[in-house]
């Protein structure tokens, strides 16, 4: 059968919630066509709910408008929008979060309610305010100034603008061309062409290159005046002992905030006394210095409190703090420690006890024991403010000369030679601020020696992180993740509390491309970015510790391999590193599909389109209206995982017939796919947005003739693709959620198609022998209940060389075309035979008649059969099988 095809107005594959190709639109305009529920009122456009645009969308601004968009943001590859426009003509009002792929270029004001990630190779033009935080990837820039959470700038990037943050991070050889104001830590390690107002200690730089003047005034919110910031408060570190043989030491820090972390660099003086003159004052100078040390005399023992007075030129805004209490004992006899230092635990260390008296003769300093004397030992820990037991956690006991020392003390031998020095060798299992109390009793004179050391840290040496992950683990599902400080000898420190805990989340595959995860522990929402050596402040609920542990519930939203690691920056001063834990690889949960609206083709459209049953009809790729369906990866969230692409997309190909199938409920007879032709055409697996397009070419099927003739049939074709079709190498499959079972995927009712009933009708003929023979063929079709010609039929060809001619005259057959109204046009150009010269007849067969054209002549509902018929030269002698015969003349 020839096939005549006639090209309707091409749509898109589904309209705009699915395309294959890039999109432009003219706003205010077409504010009907985003691909989002969006309306327009006045100058705003409103899109509830999440709007993203597909890769190369192009976006145009004809007037001044403001975008709110309710839901999150998206816009993927080389997304454009005003470009050419002045960024004032166009506001962006997010309420959620806001994901820029690479190669973005936009002209706007954006303010954004949560965080903002911009990929590789953006160039932004415009003013960004963000509740929450940025990240940008490298290769980009911003034009304009930025207000953010917390900032991280990856390496080789642009920004000509002010930035203003609480935490900023500044990636390798990135530019910032204006002012930085940051309210905590910043880490610079590109170059700042302004002035940076910052909490950096007047000594240090902040790393990297500024160029501008540093301050730290005015909250960190600048500019820069040059006017001093001030003292918060005078800090005393002391001993809780003096010594009347000697002069008392005490350290003075000028501090710049209430907990002293900032510490000011100061040039004057300030008195340190004691509150009711119990002892001279003496005067401690500052030369643009944030500490000082005096040395007092206190002659007369008792009971004394420190204070400071008089500072010149500058006043403190409060009163002075003395860590452990600014009270001071004076004595005759103490025991004085010495070599108080930060420690790791569960490692020896040394910590020096003197015994001295006061010569009652002389006044100097003597020594009050020699040799080995007992001595009372007591534990006190100051943060936090209790000891671990160490009948559950053995771990943790504290040692002095190999004897357990615990808070409510303990005696041990302590040799103190013949100067009255001892060294004491000391460990300490747990972790925390604590101070040693150590007592004993004079043999020759019965006096009383006491004496504390000064506060000192013990730090664990590391923090163990380790998960519970599956392998691989599914995206936004919840696995176990478990920190645990510990010490030397591999113990966990009960004891310990966070400092300044932060996080880094590298992300390895994929490296550079695709969208960071957020990881969320305990439900906080933290975000970390993938750049290398950049870590973020953890939410300090996000662990809480008990007995040195924090076990977790925690989440990753995408796909692809990760590493995690966490830093406790200030652990009583000290730094806490912890292990690169391998996160492993994360999928999806499952897959969300969608179909297109596909429609069947007749293979015959000249007058009104049909095709007969038991021919192959195929589906309408003029207008790409062949089956096709969008698969889109989400997690356990119902979020998309953006990462599920290139190497990350695991879902191959399909085994076509095994895994399609097609059955219609409204046909009787079988239908049958021909499948070897069939491919598949897979897209779109390299953008990073989760989604993938799986298109079946070249498929054709046919509605299978049985020998009962059926009414015109409209096709309610389904096709189905299995569920293994639908599951990829991980085991990730379709679901209705990520909870319900997998399953195979339906895109019903196809139609398009209007199927017959048919058959080639050859009529017997007589004739002269002397004149050629026309054959009548009709091409007829059942409307239900009567053959009627098919006049619709411009479409079925014929030959003669098809035809089997039986017979002893000298005849043979002629005539090839199309049938024009289901007949040829005129009898001589059907079927002819030639002249005989004499009578007889000719049986016919048309064998190669179409099978869809075949019937069931014989009437035993066994089998198909060509049409058949007999051609007389001579008299007409009728048909055997016909006892009366009547002409009817039309």
């Amino acid at each position: 059968m020839m096939r005549r095809w006639v090209i309707p107005l091409a749509i898109g594959l589904w309209g705009l919630s699915f395309t294959l190709h890039a999109e432009d639109y003219s706003l205010p305009a077409q504010t009907a066509s985003l691909p989002g529920s969006c309306s327009l009122s006045g100058s705003t456009i409103t899109c509830n709910g999440n709007l993203q645009f597909t890769k190369e969308t192009r976006v145009f601004i004809t007037s001044p408008l403001t975008l709110v968009i309710t839901g999150d943001f998206t816009m993927q590859k080389e997304f454009e929008a005003n470009v050419g426009g002045n960024a004032a003509s166009l506001t962006i009002d997010a309420r959620s979060n806001v994901n820029i792929s690479k190669e973005a270029v936009i002209n706007a004001n954006m303010l954004v309610a949560g965080s903002v990630n911009i990929n590789k190779d953006t160039n932004y033009n415009g003013d960004l305010t963000i509740s929450g935080n940025l990240s940008l990837a490298k290769d980009s820039e911003i034009n304009g100034d930025i207000i953010a959470a917390s900032i991280n700038l990856d390496k080789d990037s642009v920004i000509n603008g002010n930035i203003t943050a609480a935490t900023l991070n500044i990636g390798n050889n990135t530019i910032i061309n204006g002012n930085v104001n940051v309210t905590g830590s910043l880490n610079n390690n590109g170059t700042i062409t302004g002035y940076v107002n910052a909490p950096c200690g007047a000594t240090e730089s902040c790393n990297g290159d500024i160029q501008g003047v540093q301050c730290d005034e005015n909250s960190n919110v600048g500019p820069c005046s040059g006017s001093s910031p001030g003292i918060d408060h005078f800090r005393l570190i002391h001993s809780t002992t003096a010594l009347t043989c000697e002069r008392y030491n005490v350290n003075v820090i000028a501090c710049q905030n209430a907990d002293c972390s900032i510490q000011y660099a100061f040039s004057g003086s300030v008195n340190v006394a004691e509150t009711s003159s119990g002892f001279n004052a003496v005067t401690a100078s500052f030369s643009n210095a944030s500490q000082s040390q005096v040395s007092l005399s206190i002659p007369v023992t008792g009971n004394y409190t420190l204070t400071t007075s008089n500072a010149t030129p500058e006043t403190p805004a409060n009163p002075t703090q003395c860590p452990g209490g600014c009270a001071v004992t004076a004595t005759d006899t103490a025991l004085r420690f010495s070599g108080e230092s930060t420690q790791s635990s569960g490692s020896n260390f040394v910590l020096g006890l003197q015994a001295i008296r006061t010569d009652s003769e002389t006044g100097a300093c003597a020594s009050a024991l020699s040799d080995n004397h007992p001595v009372t030992f007591t534990l006190d820990c100051i943060d936090p403010g209790s000891c671990s037991n160490t009948v559950t956690h053995p771990q943790a006991v504290m040692t002095v000369n190999g004897q357990p020392v615990s808070d409510s003390g303990d005696s041990v031998e302590v040799d103190f030679g013949s100067d009255g020095q001892a060294n004491l060798s000391v460990a300490y299992g747990d972790a925390g601020q604590i101070r040693l109390s150590a007592a004993t009793t004079s043999n020759e004179t019965g006096a009383t020696l006491s004496g504390d050391s000064l506060p000192f840290a013990v730090v664990p040496t590391q923090l163990i992180l380790s998960h519970g992950a599956s392998s691989p683990q599914i995206a936004g599902d919840a696995f176990a993740l478990t920190v645990e400080a510990r010490g030397n000898h591999n113990q966990a420190t009960p004891n310990y509390q966070p400092g300044d805990l932060q996080i880094r989340l590298i992300k390895d595959i994929p490296d550079g491309e695709g969208m960071q995860g957020l990881l969320d522990i305990s439900g906080t929402g933290t975000f970390s970015q993938d750049s290398p050596g950049i870590f973020t402040d953890l939410d300090e609920a996000a662990l809480s510790f008990s007995s040195g542990i924090s076990s977790v519930q925690a989440t990753l939203s995408e796909v692809g391999t990760y590493n995690l690691s966490l830093i406790d920056s200030n652990y009583f001063s000290a730094s806490i590193t912890s292990n690169n834990l391998s996160l492993g690889r994360f999928i999806p949960a499952y897959f969300a599909v969608t179909a297109n609206v596909p429609a069947l083709l007749d293979t015959c459209t000249e007058v009104s389109s049909f095709s007969y049953m038991g021919e192959a009809i195929g589906f309408d790729e003029t207008n790409q209206l062949q089956p096709a369906i969008r698969i889109e990866a989400r997690n356990q969230q119902d979020q998309v995982t953006n990462n599920y692409a290139n190497s990350l997309w695991r879902l191959g190909g399909w085994d076509i017939p095994a895994q399609l199938s097609y059955s219609d409920s409204s046909y009787a007879e079988t239908l049958t796919a021909n499948t070897g032709a069939q491919q598949l055409t897979q897209l779109e697996l390299d953008s990073y947005d989760g989604v993938g397009v799986y298109r079946i070419d070249n498929a054709t099927l046919t509605y299978d003739k049985g020998t009962t003739p059926l009414a015109p049939l409209t096709p309610s074709l389904d096709l189905i693709i299995s569920e293994g079709a639908l599951t990829d190498a991980d085991g990730v499959c379709f679901r209705t959620s990520a909870d319900d079972p997998c399953l195979a995927f339906t895109l019903g009712d196809i139609n398009g198609a209007n199927l017959r009933y048919g058959r080639a009708n050859l009529t017997n003929a007589y004739g002269q022998e002397t004149e050629p023979l026309p054959l009548p063929l009709i091409v007829e079709y059942y409307d239900g209940s009567d053959w009627l010609r098919n006049s619709d039929d411009n479409c079925t060809s014929y030959n003669a060389s098809g035809l089997q001619l039986t017979t002893s005259l000298t005849t043979t057959a002629s005539g090839d075309g199309v049938v024009t109204g289901g007949r040829p046009l005129v009898p001589m150009q059907g079927f002819v035979l030639s002249a005989s010269g004499e009578m007889g007849e000719v049986s016919v067969e048309w064998l190669d008649a179409p099978q869809w054209l075949q019937f069931d002549w014989q009437g035993d509902g066994m089998a198909l059969s060509p049409p058949t018929s007999v051609a007389t030269f001579g008299q007409y002698r009728g048909n055997d099988r016909i006892i009366h015969w009547r002409e009817i003349f039309e």
